[in-house]
């Protein structure tokens, strides 16, 4: 493995406010999947965990049990954010735990729609989960981590939003979307999500990526309209 901070990259360059931590969740995670990773100063700078003066970097501080930044799930009334309704908080494990618990999260918001009408039963997911988890892995690991905004999840009533940061020049310039992946040079945290079986890998066909104010947002409808809106609609009537 090569060295993350001879990269060029921010994240690499740029020393953790923290410089005392910890990696028991990593090694686990690398463990399972073939890796023994031992948190000492080679096995870190390999990893590109240290930056160019041997102090921990930013991608340290994400990959650590210190990381601290809570991501958000964010449910809005509607089809738009006028009205915020309800917001959760995720922060555990670093940023490969954190992550894999909004995936869970969200995992619980699925609902499937069974057509009876037909000869042979057919069932309709709510929304393609395995795209989202997708869309959440490459923004988890895309991020413009140097700003110390974490990506998060939007909730409205005919879709989903995946939302990150996006640095340098982007079509945010003027506005605009492109097709695919937001994909963006975060070596070291490309890597590591590799090694622990936490790739954004997807069979199934692209979506876009829109950009605003700085902040890359993939979209990804609702196929029906889900109970817990038309229960929320009822008792507001």
């Amino acid at each position: 493995m090569t060295d993350g901070s001879a990269n060029g990259d921010v994240l690499s360059n740029t020393a953790s406010g923290d410089q005392d931590l910890t990696f028991r969740y990593l090694s686990l995670i690398l463990s399972s999947h073939g890796y023994r990773f031992e948190p000492d100063g080679e096995a870190c700078r390999d990893l590109g965990l240290l930056n160019g003066r041997g102090d921990f970097n930013l991608n340290a501080y994400l990959l650590s049990d210190q990381y601290d930044l809570p991501m958000q799930v964010i449910t809005f009334r509607d089809t738009d954010q006028h009205e915020e309704i309800g917001r959760r908080g995720f922060c555990e494990a670093g940023l490969i735990g954190t992550m894999e618990r909004v995936i869970d999260h969200i995992h619980t918001r699925t609902e499937t729609k069974v057509d009876t009408d037909r000869l042979e039963r057919a069932e309709t997911p709510l929304f393609d989960l395995a795209l989202f988890r997708k869309a959440w892995v490459n923004a988890c690991v895309s991020n413009a981590w140097e700003f110390l905004i974490p990506p998060s999840v939007r909730l409205f009533d005919d879709r989903i939003e995946v939302v990150s940061r996006y640095r340098g020049d982007s079509p945010s310039s003027v506005g605009g979307s492109r097709a695919g992946p937001c994909r963006q040079s975060n070596p070291v945290l490309d890597r590591v999500f590799d090694m622990a079986g936490r790739s954004g890998q997807y069979d199934g066909p692209e979506t876009s990526v829109f950009f605003s104010n700085g902040e890359a947002t993939v979209m990804i409808p609702f196929a029906f309209i889900p109970e817990s809106v038309l229960v929320r609609r009822f008792r507001e009537q």
